[in-house]
């Protein structure tokens, strides 16, 4: 083999090996990139359930102080209803409806209590992208 084949061929492999570094380096910023981007969509999901939270809980604060008054004049209506219409002592009328309206509250704080829960504060965005991007990383690798 003469020297200018040999050169070439040693041009070649450098050639070779610069292209598998810039691509491996390429990679690495890929993954970072996509690392932060999928990091910015994090934050901004748990930000936002935050922020749905904090707004949930001052409705739920104004709602209620507005409501136990108007309730309160409900229910002493209501037991003055079922005193009249059905002939029961006070007491009676009161013990009744007070435990009607205790179950009807019992069932609607399970309710919210479930609604409320860490589950719903989940980023499932974030985490279904986050899969995505580690298999097709890992496919990449392959």
């Amino acid at each position: 083999m003469s020297s200018s084949e040999l050169n070439v061929k040693e041009r070649q492999a450098n050639s070779a090996g610069r292209d598998e570094e810039g691509l491996l380096s390429r990679l690495v910023e890929d993954v970072s990139g996509l690392v932060r981007s999928e990091l910015t969509l994090a934050k901004s999901e748990v930000n936002q359930s935050v922020s749905d939270v904090k707004k949930g809980a001052a409705s739920l604060a104004i709602g209620v102080a507005i409501l136990v008054p108007g309730v309160t004049l409900l229910i002493a209506a209501l037991v003055m209803i079922v005193e009249a219409f059905t002939g029961l002592e006070m007491w009676s009328s009161t013990l009744l409806v007070g435990l009607v309206i205790t179950i009807i509250g019992a069932i609607l704080l399970s309710s919210a209590k479930a609604k409320l829960s860490v589950e719903n504060m989940v980023p499932t965005r974030t985490q279904s992208a986050v899969k995505k991007d580690a298999d097709l990383v890992e496919r990449k690798l392959s």
